[in-house]
């Protein structure tokens, strides 16, 4: 819920922030969602960063940064990919390594269907790991989403993604 001064309540923290710095973010991939609820103790393990579902899904939420005309920093999509599990243990074990520049970017793909983007889930990416943020994200496949990433969007459309946040 917004307020008069541009703000909106945050669902993750309850605080308020100014609209223009909220980004899209998804708190699980899609693939979460279609297990039942009561079966999702026993069948997957989720926190803000990993998931893994039955053990054979393998899924790390990173980010899709768009670059924005006239504006010094991208609108990033909190998105999850889904990897394999060798990519998936190299991940979790190089997680809190200070340099992380020596390792190639990750194939995996997205896991989330996003606004806008509705041909998004299952786009391929590459993932390249950072220190002390999620991973960012550069797709791969031919599409609407790939074609903002590599070229930017204007502010009229981050307003639109506004309304997704608030």
């Amino acid at each position: 819920m917004g307020n008069a001064t541009g703000q909106v309540q945050c669902s993750t923290c309850g605080e308020f922030h100014d609209i223009e710095n909220m980004e899209v973010a998804f708190d699980s991939p899609d693939a979460y969602l279609q297990i039942p609820t009561e079966e999702r103790n026993t069948r997957v393990k989720l926190n803000a960063d990993f998931c893994v579902i039955d053990g054979v899904r393998f899924f790390i939420r990173g980010v899709v940064p768009v670059p924005v005309d006239t504006r010094d920093r991208d609108y990033c999509w909190g998105v999850w990919a889904e990897i394999d599990e060798p990519s998936f243990e190299l991940i979790l074990k190089t997680w809190n390594d200070d340099d992380v520049s020596h390792l190639d970017p990750i194939p995996g793909s997205i896991a989330n269907t996003v606004p806008e983007y509705e041909d998004s889930l299952g786009l391929a990416v590459t993932l390249e790991l950072r220190v002390d943020t999620r991973p960012f994200m550069r797709i791969v496949s031919e599409s609407a989403f790939r074609s903002d990433q590599e070229k930017g969007v204007g502010l009229d459309a981050v307003s639109r993604y506004y309304h997704y946040v608030a």
